[in-house]
């Protein structure tokens, strides 16, 4: 299935511009509308012909861009074109009449036109979202991978900074796992790292928060908002998170099953 239109272009009701630009062009289409009916009862028929070309002009012009809003295209389209057919449909000439009913025409291609090519849109939209996506998981363990966390701490940064908040970095690390290779295989080896990084999805519980395998065994988490307390207490939580689930580790110089070695840090970005 294709997201939605408004998730795909990372738009919600928050933005002035998605707020302005809907109505607005809603609005615009409404007041050709009406002008076009103006214009149109106090023309001759050849004022009236020229009316209905230079609208059915405006609404080609929107094709390009407006199908992306599929509803803001069909109020565009039939708040510009109806009226004015309707205009031309009830005229005595035939030259008129059948003006109507080229109009009639066009607006059912138009319907069925932009139809196409929102869909279109959204293929092509969903399609670049699912790679850009792929290209910021690690494919083994389906958390986030470097260059994810990059972004999210450089952006995490940036609004601590703004706001004047703390900001918290944990980086674990799987203790002796070059042994679990050597003794049993890389494929159990990958089981653990997937596992591990699973436990760590599964504890970091808020929506703020950013877990990322940072490279080979070892893996980072950024804490919006947190301060070394809650730094230290989330660290030692996904310690013994790891050590519960008991992966088995017979070469470890800890114990006899998996654990990890965490480090931490918070800071509040200066604004210098």
């Amino acid at each position: 299935s294709i997201p939605r239109t408004r998730s795909l272009l990372k738009l919600n009701d928050d933005h002035l511009w998605f707020k302005i630009y809907l109505p607005l062009t809603s609005g615009f289409g409404v007041l050709w509308g009406a002008a076009g009916i103006l214009f149109f009862v106090h023309g001759q028929l050849e004022y009236q012909l020229f009316i209905a070309i230079l609208l059915a002009g405006i609404v080609s012009g929107a094709v390009s861009s407006l199908p992306v809003f599929l509803n803001v295209y069909y109020i565009f389209l039939y708040s510009i074109m109806v009226p004015i057919t309707s205009l031309l449909l009830s005229q005595e000439s035939t030259l008129g009449l059948g003006m109507g009913i080229l109009c009639s025409f066009y607006i059912f291609y138009h319907t069925m036109s932009a139809h196409r090519s929102h869909h279109l849109i959204l293929e092509a939209l969903s399609s670049r979202h699912k790679t850009e996506l792929l290209a910021r998981i690690d494919v083994l363990t389906g958390i986030a991978n470097r260059r994810a966390f990059n972004d999210m701490l450089y952006k995490e940064l940036g609004r601590a900074q703004r706001n004047q908040t703390p900001l918290s970095l944990i980086l674990l690390d799987i203790d002796y796992f070059k042994a679990i290779n050597d003794n049993l295989g890389h494929t159990s080896g990958d089981a653990i790292l997937n596992g591990v990084a699973q436990t760590f999805a599964a504890t970091v519980s808020r929506p703020s928060d950013f877990v990322a395998r940072f490279g080979g065994e070892e893996f980072a988490v950024i804490l919006p908002d947190t301060d070394t307390e809650g730094a230290e207490l989330i660290a030692n939580k996904l310690r013994q998170q790891v050590e519960a689930k008991m992966f088995i580790h017979p070469k470890s110089c800890v114990g006899p099953h998996v654990t990890v070695s965490a480090g931490f840090t918070s800071v509040v970005p200066n604004t210098d």
